[in-house]
């Protein structure tokens, strides 16, 4: 009772950032999108596992940096860079059931169809089973959802941004801060964001459950997908230096909404309301 099972495998990202600070390009990504590593060129060093946001890669054994051994991860069952089905890639990767034609040994067992694989008939074979799990929205091609997350997540910070800068100058100019949030919930500037942000402000916890290091993480990714945009992204920008400062001056680990706590802070102001501000991941 009390226990959840989930799946920590690698999410295969299409901008992978274990292959963005691997000294030795030993991570790669094949032509369908998934993400795989040379063990031969490993060197052991650590830097994707403090990269990685899942916890993909792992090192094999316990012991001191230089003595653990080579990086580990999930393949999705596709081998590495020998050729398949040889000797070698099966004792340094395991079996290569994609080259075989087979979904990967964690899809394959899954007894309720919580961990996917294959086309879209495959998807709709389960389709009501995901219908019962909430909303499923398929983004496209493979690569897209990643896209699709990293927009909503830019709208997010801008957001989140712009939350602490309007309690500012409403209170700075003598509006009362229950009478200004009252307003806001009542006119168009209420939004999910709004209402899921602002009473961590008010609670004065900043919302630990999401790192000022993951909306910097997050925002360098909006940041290299917005050079396919021919003309530049202010908000973005702006989102991406204000949040940086925030973790620059209170740390990387701290809750994201410390960029309103700036604002309280640099101009002698305090957010705290009183109410019952219970976290929404409390609810």
């Amino acid at each position: 009772p009390g226990e959840r099972s989930i799946s920590v495998a690698c999410m295969h990202c299409s901008d992978a950032p274990c292959m963005a600070v691997c000294p030795t390009d030993c991570f790669y990504q094949t032509a369908d999108g998934v993400v795989l590593h040379s063990k031969d060129l490993c060197i052991g060093c650590g830097y994707c596992f403090y990269a990685c946001p899942f916890g993909a890669p792992q090192y094999p054994q316990a012991g001191n940096f230089g003595s653990r051994g080579k990086m580990d991860k999930c393949t999705f069952c596709a081998g590495g860079p020998e050729e398949d089905h040889s000797t070698a890639e099966f004792a340094k990767y395991g079996r290569n059931r994609i080259a075989e034609g087979k979904l990967p040994i964690c899809a394959e067992m899954c007894s309720t169809k919580a961990l996917l694989g294959g086309d879209a008939d495959v998807v709709d074979v389960v389709q009501p089973w995901l219908d019962r799990l909430g909303l499923v929205i398929r983004c496209g091609p493979l690569g897209t959802g990643n896209v699709v997350k990293l927009v909503t997540n830019q709208l997010w910070f801008i957001h989140a941004a712009a939350i602490g800068e309007g309690f500012a100058l409403g209170m700075a100019n003598g509006v009362d801060l229950g009478s200004l949030w009252y307003a806001i919930k009542e006119s168009v500037g209420d939004s999910f964001v709004a209402r899921h942000d602002a009473p961590s402000i008010f609670a004065g916890h900043y919302d630990p459950s999401f790192s000022l290091d993951l909306c910097v993480k997050d925002l360098g990714l909006i940041t290299e997908l917005s050079a396919q945009v021919a003309t530049d992204l202010p908000l973005t920008a702006t989102a991406a230096q204000v949040f940086t400062a925030a973790a620059d001056r209170y740390g990387a680990s701290e809750g994201e909404l410390h960029v309103a706590k700036r604002i309280e802070d640099d101009a002698g102001l305090s957010f705290r309301l009183e109410g019952d501000w219970t976290p929404p991941w409390e609810q």
